[in-house]
């Protein structure tokens, strides 16, 4: 009951099971062992590892997004925004946006705002181009004339 109470998606899991059932078995698809495993240990104890790579961080804030674990989606904003580079910027900025998470869609912003000259000509910014929709684009090109 402890994962009801920390997340909405537990919740409505628990209040889908029949109250007479006396197996509880769930299958928990489209997540590492090692993500899922890091999401309970954070449940429980409300901490997460210090030293986590990109990947991991960004593949435990999608499960914690999807889980609606709010706190532990800002914790791992917050440490994913120190990954921004010309190798990440796009990605966190389309996940801030696809999120709706400030934190990771204005430090993205910022980073291309800050490096647009290194960035606007290269194969990830026509990428993002293609896959970005029409507000996002219009706020990037609204964010750089004006400045984040």
């Amino acid at each position: 009951m402890f994962l009801a109470f920390k997340s909405l998606h537990f919740k409505k899991l628990f209040e889908q099971i029949d109250k007479d059932s006396n197996a509880l078995i769930f299958h928990i698809e489209g997540v590492s062992y090692n993500c899922f495993h890091k999401l309970l240990y954070f449940v429980y104890t409300g901490r997460i590892d210090n030293n986590l790579s990109y990947n991991e961080l960004i593949e435990l804030y999608k499960e914690s997004n999807w889980r609606e674990i709010n706190d532990l989606k800002e914790i791992t904003s917050c440490r994913i925004i120190k990954f921004i580079n010309e190798s990440t910027w796009d990605e966190i900025l389309l996940l801030g946006w696809k999120s709706n998470n400030n934190v990771l869609k204005n430090s993205a912003m910022k980073f291309l705002s800050d490096n647009w000259t290194k960035v606007k000509d290269t194969d990830k910014m026509r990428n993002f181009e293609n896959v970005a929709n029409i507000e996002w684009l219009e706020e990037l090109f609204i964010a750089k004339l004006f400045g984040v």
